[in-house]
């Protein structure tokens, strides 16, 4: 999901479904890596590693002018790690 509208109704309606459930339980790195592999040949996408989806996901938003300060929390940086300057900082007020 990369849009804001979309993670709101997800959440929602996992709240709604189970306050307590964790969203993909059960899943693994390995599960969810030959998921995407085959959900993005179903869509006749390239063959990518889900990093390759995350640096997407962050240079989109910080081009659309997103505070750093909430994509630093999107990317589960702590909230002292410099990380995201130095990776994405060409990106930061780049709208």
């Amino acid at each position: 999901m990369t849009e804001d509208w979309a993670t709101a109704i997800v959440a929602a309606h996992v709240m709604a479904l189970a306050p307590a459930a964790l969203l993909f339980p059960g899943i693994t790195p390995a599960g969810a890596l030959a998921q995407h592999h085959t959900t993005a040949k179903a869509l006749g996408l390239p063959r990518t590693v889900r990093r390759h989806r995350r640096h997407s996901f962050a240079v989109m938003h910080l081009k659309r002018g997103r505070d750093h300060q909430w994509l630093k929390n999107q990317l589960g940086h702590a909230p002292q790690s410099t990380l995201i300057y130095s990776v994405y900082g060409t990106y930061i007020g780049a709208q």
